[in-house]
């Protein structure tokens, strides 16, 4: 009837739907050969870093100079044409949410490998749990704020390689008419990428003489940047962070991280100075010293003397509790870990409902299948029909009509994949092991929800279903 075939369209397009979430996997090549290290990504067609010797020793030429970005395929030919030859090359496989949070987590590891594994951090208190700034607990309000004489004093000892102070605030960044979405403004040094990894595309970094009076000086991401000023050269112009005027110095190009969540991105590079007096910082969480050892310096070995000199300058007895926290890359690692166990735990549960909503709407449609051919399934038993014959022609229906709505899914969002990859430029490979899983569930869908509608038909009496109207 009209109705019934209406809901199944209806139960197909869902399906359908529920399905089309095909991704394309990121294609990325991490290094090459004799030891010039480079990040390549093949799905903008840009060199997201480069090391400067490859630049300088074998004479290669940005796309565009105001950014430092170069072609991808001009830069596989100039290497290979220099005797250098790709290493390493990554094609993560598989879109579902457990490869997915994978590769975010190894792109964590490897940024964590940037900064060092023996990096840490000092703060005034870590806690796992949100923190309201203005209902502090008062353990937590006792306790000074850090300083950067206290900075200073830990970059002084001979074990420590680099600390400095650094802070963030959110705000937009702006120039004429054109501004960001707010965004980290970081507070730091010249040392930036001594713990964050990549180089400056173009530009300088910080003076001594900025550092220390905190001179409006900033260095802008590159994708600030571009989406800022276009084509127009950065440098030496005027932009606004946060309402405040800052002269653009340099462009930063961060190492390649193309997991990054989405609103993470670090808008601009300021020194600390500048930021300490021209914004307010929430010292609490926002706050922080970052130490890295000397190589051959063990984590314990460093917070050791890093403990022992922050106590001498807050005067602590020896029976005091730390006023203070320190934060290692292992713990940063535990953190990530626990939420993507919740982040597991509720994508099983949304998955599970989506399942049980799909599986009545297939019972419900297969319930209305069997009311409205009640005098069909009477006379099928009339001529002989068992009850065996018509359990598994409604299984058999229940089973293609979820198959069907599988499939349908799948081909859309291979469609759309598809597509968006084109636009993007993405070297995709569609997980055929998964596709074979989904349109699996599809039909194991149908052939348990349409099992109680089945056996009511089954169980039909042959002269009552003859006498139906």
């Amino acid at each position: 009837s009209s109705e019934y075939d209406w809901v199944m369209a209806r139960l197909l397009l869902a399906l359908a739907l529920a399905t089309a979430i095909t991704t394309a996997p990121l294609h990325q090549i991490t290094s090459v050969g004799r030891d010039f290290p480079a990040t390549i990504d093949a799905n903008q067609r840009y060199v997201f870093y480069l090391h400067g010797r490859i630049i300088e020793e074998h004479g290669l030429r940005p796309r565009d100079p105001r950014y430092g970005i170069y072609d991808y395929e001009e830069i596989l030919r100039a290497l290979e044409a220099h005797g250098l030859r790709v290493i390493s090359e990554g094609r993560p496989q598989g879109t579902d949410p457990e490869q997915y949070a994978k590769r975010v987590r190894d792109q964590i590891v490897q940024t964590i490998e940037v900064a060092g594994p023996t990096t840490f951090y000092v703060m005034k208190v870590f806690s796992q749990t949100p923190l309201n700034p203005d209902r502090l607990p008062k353990w937590i309000r006792v306790r000074p704020d850090l300083t950067r004489d206290e900075a200073a004093r830990i970059a002084a000892l001979p074990i420590v390689a680099y600390a400095g102070i650094w802070a963030q605030v959110i705000q937009r960044v702006e120039y004429n008419s054109v501004r960001t979405q707010p965004q980290a403004i970081i507070g730091a040094d010249d040392g930036f990428t001594e713990i964050q990894g990549g180089d400056l595309a173009t530009g300088r970094w910080f003076t001594h003489a900025e550092l220390a009076s905190g001179i409006a000086v900033v260095v802008l991401d590159v994708d600030v940047a571009r989406r800022l000023f276009g084509a127009v050269t950065p440098l030496d112009r005027l932009v606004r962070l946060g309402g405040r005027p800052a002269r653009v110095i340099g462009i930063y190009q961060p190492a390649a991280n193309i997991f990054k969540p989405p609103g993470q991105e670090v808008a601009a590079i300021v020194p600390y100075a500048m930021l300490e007096h021209q914004f307010t910082i929430d010292k609490t969480v926002a706050l922080y010293l970052p130490v890295k050892p000397k190589p051959g310096v063990t984590v314990a070995d460093a917070q050791e003397a890093v403990t022992i000199a922050l106590r001498e300058m807050r005067r602590l007895r020896p029976a005091d509790r730390n006023n203070f926290d320190m934060i290692t890359q292992d713990q940063i690692l535990d953190v990530f870990n626990k939420l993507t166990g919740v982040f597991f735990l509720v994508m099983i549960a949304l998955s599970a409902v989506a399942l049980l909503v799909g599986g009545i709407g297939v019972m419900a449609v297969m319930m209305i299948s069997v009311t409205e051919r009640t005098r069909e399934i009477g006379v099928r038993k009339a001529v002989g029909a068992t009850r065996a014959d018509i359990l598994l022609q409604f299984l058999f229906e229940a089973a293609t009509l979820t198959g069907a709505g599988g499939v349908i899914g799948i081909l859309v969002g291979l469609g759309l994949g598809r597509g968006i990859t084109m636009l993007m430029h993405v070297d995709a490979v569609p997980p055929l092991n998964l596709t074979l899983i989904a349109v699996f569930v599809s039909v194991s869908l149908g052939l348990v929800f349409g099992l109680l509608p089945a056996r009511r038909a089954a169980r039909l009496d042959p002269i009552d279903a003859l006498r139906y109207e």
